[in-house]
């Protein structure tokens, strides 16, 4: 199993679903650990307007397959994560 920090480190954004499925853990689980990991600093939350962006950014992925309205949440390295 990826290590969930070397995933995020690598500078792309993810979804919670995004990364269970790569890790293979419940997303209950890995949303605490990401929790947590936000608190410390080493991840941060970024929420996107689902219903504004059109599908259209090239950074996120799986919009189209989650729908529209409300909030998509992603995970990024934070600043304490070199």
């Amino acid at each position: 199993m990826e290590n969930l920090l070397e995933v995020i480190r690598q500078g792309q954004i993810s979804s919670l679903p995004e990364l269970a499925e790569r890790l293979q853990v419940s997303e209950e689980l890995l949303s605490a650990k990401l929790e947590r990991y936000e608190q410390l600093g080493v991840v941060k939350r970024v929420r996107m307007d689902a219903s504004g962006c059109g599908g259209n950014c090239k950074r996120c992925r799986g919009c189209s397959s989650i729908g529209t309205g409300g909030h998509l949440v992603y995970w990024e390295k934070g600043e304490k994560l070199q």
